[in-house]
């Protein structure tokens, strides 16, 4: 029942800070912003997540999580998907989970620097699992599918990945800039950003 508890009392945090996060940007959401929005006092929040990095973290955690119960969705719901169908099913999950891409594109490395190590190894075994049930759809629909080849292919898609958000979602900001140096910004979804390049990695 303890573990329970506390569990939904790190739902609660995550929940705010995903709310929050969708009406503003990285670097201004606070503890103390969490706060406000949950019936945690910011002590109390601490005693869940040290640093507003390991909430960020933590939501990363859950999305990845989240994204692996889509990929095996596909592998449960479908007996048989072609190269193209696989590649569109596979871009629903991935733009269903743009919060989990926002995050991704945004400071990463220091989200994981200033995480405990226990948050960190929590973070990359879901990251582990997203992979490995990646793998899984590759192999389950496209017959011949090699241990070598899903790495390459993987080895291409998730770096890939880590940027689709930012091409996607421009900033007034970025937009401006681009405008007074003449680079072209057409508005593209992620999910076709995703079609697209699986189109190419998974043909024969």
């Amino acid at each position: 029942m303890k573990k329970e508890k506390t569990e939904a009392r790190r739902d609660e945090i995550l929940d705010a800070l995903d709310a929050l996060y969708k009406k503003s940007q990285y670097c201004n959401v606070t503890v103390k912003d969490i706060a406000a929005y949950t019936s945690f006092s910011r002590p109390s929040i601490y005693n869940y997540f040290r640093t507003i990095q390991e909430i960020f973290l933590g939501l990363l955690t859950r999305e990845c999580n989240r994204c692996v119960d889509d990929l095996q969705a596909i592998i449960d719901d479908h007996d048989q998907l072609d190269a193209d169908g696989l590649a569109s099913a596979l871009a629903h999950v991935f733009d269903n989970h743009q919060t989990m891409l926002r995050i991704q594109s945004n400071n990463l490395n220091e989200i994981e620097e200033q995480s405990r190590l226990e948050c960190l190894v929590e973070f990359k075994t879901a990251m582990k699992c997203e992979f490995d049930t990646f793998d899984a759809c590759l192999k389950k629909f496209l017959p011949g599918m090699t241990d070598e080849k899903c790495q390459e292919i993987r080895f291409q898609f998730f770096p890939y990945l880590n940027g689709v958000y930012s091409y996607a979602h421009h900033t007034d900001k970025q937009v401006k800039a681009m405008d007074i140096v003449g680079t072209p910004h057409p508005e593209v979804a992620v999910y076709q950003l995703v079609y697209s390049l699986f189109a190419k990695l998974l043909q024969p």
